[in-house]
């Protein structure tokens, strides 16, 4: 999928991270799961994105990503 906050792959801005775990697919999950593991500051970044939905219980996806990149320990 194409996101629409993705103007350079390399450097993933907060909003482009909030639009693949909203609106992605597998493939893009894996785009950002492979981003974070080379670059372990997206995981703050993640984390960070991922704490603005926590009050939504039935969002889980943002509770996936957040104990995901807990692993990370940010």
């Amino acid at each position: 999928m194409v996101h629409r906050h993705i103007s350079d792959e390399r450097s993933l801005s907060s909003v482009a991270i909030d639009d693949i775990i909203d609106r992605g697919g597998r493939s893009d999950w894996a785009f950002l799961r492979d981003a974070v593991m080379q670059k372990v500051e997206l995981a703050k970044r993640v984390k960070k994105v991922c704490a603005a939905h926590m009050n939504d219980i039935f969002d889980q996806k943002y509770h996936f990503w957040s104990l995901y990149v807990e692993r990370f320990n940010v």
